[in-house]
């Protein structure tokens, strides 16, 4: 399985389990993702990985440590929560190097929340800010 299908599958099962009605192409899942359900996914993707579900040569060579990989986890599964239209709600990804400091502001904000329904609010003035933007 490709890392991005494997992160696309273990979100929506996580948050599946966890009561969230997850509505793939229109919710932000990195809006509803607590630090605890994120645990669950990390966890869960190491796993595949170990089993080898997952591709990722590096591990498969012995060359990684638990630490390493668990480290590595954690950005593909930011990675592909921000990019996959799946689990971004179907939003123009905005690039890291965005200049806009109202932009900035937004996504410091959200990452402090831990209420999904306050990081969903947050996201929906961040898609707005990024469509005024790509105009």
């Amino acid at each position: 399985m490709t890392q991005k299908d494997a992160v696309f599958s273990v979100v929506t099962s996580v948050l599946a389990d966890a009561g969230i009605n997850f509505n793939m192409g229109n919710t932000d899942a990195g809006a509803v993702l607590t630090k605890e359900l994120r645990a669950k996914v990390n966890s869960s993707l190491c796993q595949m990985i170990l089993n080898g579900d997952v591709e990722f040569s590096k591990y498969n060579e012995g060359s990684v440590s638990m630490s390493e990989l668990r480290t590595y986890v954690s950005g593909l599964i930011s990675n592909w929560v921000r990019k996959d239209p799946r689990l971004n709600g179907g939003a123009t990804t905005a690039t890291k190097t965005s200049s806009d400091p109202q932009l900035k502001a937004l996504k410091k904000l959200q990452s402090t929340q831990t209420d999904p329904s306050r990081r969903l609010e947050i996201q929906n003035f961040i898609d707005k800010r990024v469509a005024e933007l790509s105009v």
